[in-house]
């Protein structure tokens, strides 16, 4: 199980509520006691209408694989059961109810969104979760973000001498993990971090993480806050991660696909890739959570699904007692989706 993760307080700042109106917690650094760091986030997202679609114009002419950069975007509201997304919601709700009747969940939050200019569909999308390893995306997003004005961050060395042992470990444990008494260059430390989900690597990290974190909110247009031990966001703030990837809107059109490369070979295939075909690409991250008071577990997949012609993005964050039992509501929930896009 994921250990638990310290709690900061961040000063607040005012961001464009009309762009992504939403709260994000975002810390790099050591967790007292436990031998823990990650980043918290909380995002609190406005009230939204159930679909967005409209007219979005896209630049791709260097073939990027992962990326659509988007150029201009005029977005309307239509009604959602005009373009099939309804029976979708429908389906999903029910098998929700079917697995917590099962036992399998206590609650499952969906976010879908059609990234060619499509409807989204959120089911329990205001829901708040606590993040965990999915905040090791943002902290990918924030050294690359700093490697556009120093390009030698990447190649840049840390010498990672180990932690104290904690007696905690994660419940999806990565297949590999640093060594002590190693020196590891930021982008493979990026790559551990994202590909095998290592927390040490997180932990390496935070040595050459400056001060300036709250930018990558200020950026997007985030408001920052916090709610002391219960920072948290839901699946449509999380969203937004992929979303600024996918558009090319946040780091250059470059580094947008390097991260969506990066993210296409996590290792973990409990969650949305579990009943998906081998060859489709998911770039996508989890994050597991337990709460050490209680048999409370979370267990969270997001991330873009590569349908030829349809890429999709879908964002699941579950809560239960069973993580093997989150991971398989997941995998279902995320089988219905594929299934729904790829019959159309």
């Amino acid at each position: 199980m994921d250990t638990p993760m310290s709690d900061v307080s961040l000063p607040k700042k005012q961001g464009n509520k009309r762009a992504f109106c939403s709260v994000c917690l975002f810390l790099a650094g050591l967790v007292v006691g436990i031998g823990m760091t990650f980043v918290y986030f909380k995002w609190i997202h406005a009230p939204v209408v159930s679909l967005l679609s409209g007219h979005e114009v896209r630049g791709n002419p260097n073939g990027y694989k992962f990326v659509n950069p988007l150029l201009e975007c005029d977005l309307g509201q239509e009604y959602l059961g005009r373009i099939g997304a309804k029976p979708m919601r429908e389906t999903l709700l029910s098998m929700i109810d079917q697995a917590k009747q099962q036992g399998d969940i206590t609650i499952a939050s969906v976010y879908y969104r059609d990234l060619d200019n499509g409807p989204w569909v959120g089911i329990n999308e205001k829901q708040s979760f606590i993040p965990a390893s999915l905040l090791k995306v943002p902290i990918m997003l924030y050294f690359y973000k700093q490697s556009e004005q120093d390009p030698s961050l990447l190649s840049q060395t840390i010498r990672w001498d180990g932690k104290e042992p904690d007696g905690l470990t994660q419940y999806y444990t990565p297949e590999t993990s640093i060594a002590a008494s190693t020196t590891y260059s930021v982008d493979e430390l990026i790559n551990r971090m994202i590909i095998y989900s290592d927390n040490d690597a997180v932990l390496a990290l935070g040595q050459k993480a400056q001060a300036p974190f709250l930018s990558l909110f200020h950026d997007l247009g985030i408001d920052t806050t916090s709610t002391g031990s219960d920072q948290s966001l839901n699946v449509v703030s999380y969203s937004t991660f992929f979303r600024v990837l996918f558009n090319a809107s946040y780091l250059n059109p470059d580094l947008s696909e390097r991260a969506l490369s990066l993210l296409s070979k996590v290792t973990f295939d409990k969650g949305l890739t579990a009943q998906l075909p081998r060859d489709v690409i998911v770039a996508h991250k989890f994050g597991e959570r337990a709460d050490m008071s209680s048999t409370e577990r979370q267990l969270h997949d997001c991330g873009i699904v590569y349908v030829p012609k349809h890429p999709y993005l879908l964002c699941i964050m579950t809560r239960g007692t069973d993580m093997d039992k989150l991971a398989k509501t997941i995998s279902n929930l995320s089988k219905e989706v594929y299934d729904e896009v790829t019959s159309q």
